[in-house]
């Protein structure tokens, strides 16, 4: 069963939780009710996660971290629709998903664009699939280009940018499309750490700017404190804990090294090891 304790808080005292389970009122711009899902590896059942409920509001940045095998990935490409749920709902605006849609847009780990376009015609991807005439298609991609930093790139190939230009031509064309919804699994994993924080630096200005909803997988907990409105921990075999995160805004880089910053990353830290000495397993 998930931890609900409460733990210490970075000032010292008890950090409120949100409700972790159905007491949650699901209410916002993306909703979640008794989600589980469970699939087949190996020839076993395997369910990371059941009976996950939250909701996010309109605008907000939300980090979803766990102990490894918790199924943050997973819940992600559920929340996509491209997963189906084995039990429970999703809604996005008050509409059931079931399946991908317009509405979302999807930021992999491992580098999406094609080799084969351009920079310019890998971020008009989206809006060209959804029918945007040229007008509204080139502004979108002006726009989007500018936001990431590239609009100096558009001509070239991916095989001539870095790892971080890419990552940026993917952030660029999720943007593009205009969803209401950011989906990001990890995006900066594999990234160095100066690319890395001047990737998540940019993200929070994107962010600011456009007022999209962004759910991002991490494993970093650092980046999760950074990032974060909210931290969602999710529970091996089922539930979270849902950690607010009361630092100003704008982040700056230099908070990344001040003390509250790093008393959330050790509060986080803490909910991940008590789940891993309790002995909790996938089911």
């Amino acid at each position: 069963m998930p931890n609900h304790n409460t733990p210490a808080g970075p000032a010292g005292g008890a950090l409120p939780l949100h409700p972790p389970e159905g007491a949650v009122p699901l209410h916002g711009k993306l909703s979640v009710s008794g989600l589980r899902v469970t699939y087949s590896s190996g020839g076993k059942s395997v369910t990371p996660f059941s009976d996950v409920n939250f909701s996010v509001d309109d605008g907000e940045f939300i980090c979803i971290i766990g102990p490894s095998g918790a199924g943050k990935s997973t819940l992600l490409f559920a929340l996509a629709g491209l997963i189906s749920p084995s039990a429970g709902e999703i809604r996005v605006a008050g509409r059931v998903v079931h399946g991908p849609g317009g509405d979302r847009a999807v930021v992999f780990q491992d580098d999406a664009v094609f080799p084969w376009y351009t920079v310019e015609k890998n971020v008009a991807y989206s809006p060209s699939a959804a029918g945007w005439d040229r007008k509204r298609k080139e502004r979108a991609v002006d726009e989007a280009l500018s936001l990431v930093g590239l609009a100096d790139r558009r001509t070239f190939l991916p095989g001539q940018l870095s790892g971080g230009m890419r990552k940026r031509v993917d952030v660029a064309r999720a943007f593009a499309g205009d969803p209401e919804t950011i989906l990001m699994d990890e995006p900066f994993g594999g990234l160095d750490t100066q690319t890395k924080e001047s990737l998540q630096e940019a993200i929070l200005e994107i962010w600011n700017s456009k007022k999209k909803t962004i759910l991002f997988v991490t494993h970093d907990l650092e980046e999760a404190a950074f990032l974060a409105d909210r931290v969602f921990v999710l529970q091996k075999g089922g539930g979270l804990n849902i950690v607010p995160i009361d630092l100003p805004r704008p982040r700056t880089s230099a908070m990344r090294t001040e003390p509250a910053l790093q008393s959330y990353r050790r509060l986080l830290g803490d909910l991940i090891r008590s789940q891993e000495e309790s002995g909790n397993h996938v089911h």
